[in-house]
């Protein structure tokens, strides 16, 4: 607040030249700001671009957090001025953020994230929810206070709102192309998992029948025979064999 009471005590063109140095860093991160300023610096018209950059700064509020707390709201713009915070990580946006984007973000003093405020589709934007690593001191902008900027300067600055449009435009495609990619890979992958579970069960269901084909080619094991099924020549070894047991067995010649 009394930084904010400072500049707000500045003349307009000593404000634009003191916003840029103190903001030029997370101006920088931010694409379509960067876009601005660089249209401004090339511009005859730079002073009411300065003055819309200004603006934008001096509608920052600030917002302290403690560690480990989480925080995070949807369409806005966090500018990390000293502190540790992990995008992604809170309760409930861990196992969302890493599905849908695949990856955490670490973010340290002059982190900018959530620059995807603008966008009007819920369905495109990051999880909002994140995580501080330390004691953490952020900028906030919100979409509502931005917007409001813009329609108040786009008549001093030509070109203003087409340059914000076109990010939103383009960011919304990017997100739009990503979200549809990662879907038809989570399909692809459903059905590579489907098939394989199809195939390991085909193979299981062929392994039993070649099993069961090579049981039944295996000899059947020989069971005892009744005396009347035994051939006419063959003698019961628990009886002495008479005549004519031995004169049915074939002969044999030897020769000593």
């Amino acid at each position: 607040e009394r930084h904010h009471q400072i500049i707000a005590a500045m003349s307009p063109g000593l404000q634009g030249y003191v916003v840029m140095e103190l903001n030029r860093t997370w101006i920088s991160k931010v694409r379509f700001l960067s876009k601005v300023l660089r249209h401004a610096e090339q511009s005859d018209l730079r002073s009411f671009f300065y003055a819309f950059i200004v603006d934008v700064s001096l509608s920052l509020t600030t917002s302290i957090h403690a560690q480990s707390e989480v925080f995070g709201v949807r369409n806005t713009m966090y500018i990390l001025v000293q502190g540790l915070v992990s995008s992604g990580t809170g309760a409930r946006a861990t196992s969302a953020f890493i599905a849908e984007w695949g990856v955490e973000r670490v973010h340290s003093a002059g982190a900018v994230w959530g620059q995807d405020f603008l966008l009007s589709d819920t369905r495109l934007l990051e999880p909002a929810e994140s995580l501080a690593l330390t004691y953490c001191e952020t900028m906030v902008l919100n979409r509502s206070s931005f917007l409001t900027l813009v329609e108040r300067h786009n008549g001093d600055c030509p070109g203003l709102k087409d340059m914000v449009r076109w990010f939103c435009c383009w960011l919304a495609l990017q997100r739009a192309l990503l979200k549809e990619a990662r879907r038809r890979i989570n399909v692809a992958r459903k059905r590579e998992r489907r098939r394989q579970k199809e195939e390991a069960s085909g193979d299981a269901e062929v392994e039993w029948r070649r099993l069961c084909a090579a049981e039944e080619l295996l000899p059947t094991p020989a069971t005892p025979t009744s005396r009347a099924d035994r051939p006419v020549w063959e003698p019961d070894l628990w009886q002495t064999p008479t005549d004519a047991d031995l004169s049915k067995r074939p002969s044999v010649v030897t020769d000593l």
